[in-house]
């Protein structure tokens, strides 16, 4: 009796571990390889590396460019209305590329079925989104700075390292704001406890 039950257990047991690593198999292989059944389905990873290395190839940029934005170009309206399931429709992507080197910022437009750059121009006096290496080297900068130190040690905190610092960005500014030097952005910090 002892023994069958043993025996039933382990069948169990392996079936449980067969399903699971069905299931995860399955996650993995659609997860890589995601259907686009619709105009206005979400940009696909592959979608993405397609546009970026498509405005690589078309624009010389430098190492220090950044992607702040990459979206779906919605299609016009129309032309999901006569979207039709299992017929071919064209998908373009959205880019802003912020070409910190010159201080500059452009809007380009990919098209990913024939994979050429429908649209691109410079879009003068702005910045674009803060990306994520500059929220990093907001903190560091923040946390180097001797008067931040000394007020943050005057709250009694000398573990700087359980502060945590969150960037805000300045938003639109008026010209009596950008004049006062408001466009660097407003820093919160967070004394975490352990």
């Amino acid at each position: 009796m002892i023994k069958r039950l043993k025996r039933f257990l382990w069948l169990v047991i392996a079936i449980i571990v067969a399903i699971s690593i069905s299931l995860g198999l399955m996650g993995r292989l659609t997860a890589q390889q995601p259907s686009i059944s619709h105009p206005l389905t979400s940009l696909t990873e592959a979608e993405i590396s397609t546009a970026v290395s498509v405005i690589k190839r078309e624009k010389t940029l430098s190492e220090m460019a950044a992607f702040p934005l990459i979206a779906l170009q919605e299609p016009d309206k129309e032309e999901v209305l006569k979207f039709i399931p299992g017929k071919a429709f064209q998908r373009k992507v959205f880019l802003v590329i912020y070409e910190k080197s010159q201080n500059k910022t452009y809007e380009g437009i990919v098209n990913l079925t024939s994979k050429t750059l429908n649209s691109w121009k410079e879009i003068p006096s702005v910045q674009p989104a803060i990306v994520a290496s500059e929220y990093e080297l907001a903190t560091q900068v923040v946390k180097a700075d001797p008067r931040w130190q000394k007020a943050i040690q005057r709250r009694g905190i000398t573990d700087f390292d359980q502060v945590k610092i969150s960037c805000w960005a300045p938003g639109i500014l008026s010209k009596q704001e950008e004049g006062e030097n408001w466009g660097q952005g407003d820093m919160q910090c967070y004394f975490i406890l352990i």
